[in-house]
């Protein structure tokens, strides 16, 4: 299991894990992921890459107007104009 974890995160790891394991109940054989071997090879990952993940950052006002003053007048950036004011204004409205 080494080798699959170089060069890959956590989340990307447990998410392959959690397929394999969706796949195999699927067709009805015996569950590999729920080895203690491998179990025990999942906590020595999180041990050395760690659990978390970063996010994104949220759009603030200011972030806002930079992203629209640097699209141009093409349809695409129209659109993109308008998807983000929309999402915008629909996240303000909950937050408020």
């Amino acid at each position: 299991m080494s080798q699959f974890v170089e060069g890959r995160s956590s989340s990307s790891i447990r998410r392959s894990i959690a397929e394999l394991a969706t796949i195999h109940k699927l067709i009805r054989f015996v569950d590999p992921t729920k080895d203690p071997g491998v179990v025990l090879e999942m906590r020595r990952m999180h041990r050395k890459l760690g659990r978390s993940c970063s996010q994104a950052g949220s759009i603030n006002a200011y972030n806002l107007d930079k992203m629209l003053l640097a699209t141009d007048d093409s349809i695409r950036a129209i659109r993109d104009r308008a998807l983000l004011l929309v999402a915008y204004d629909t996240y303000a409205g909950v937050v408020n």
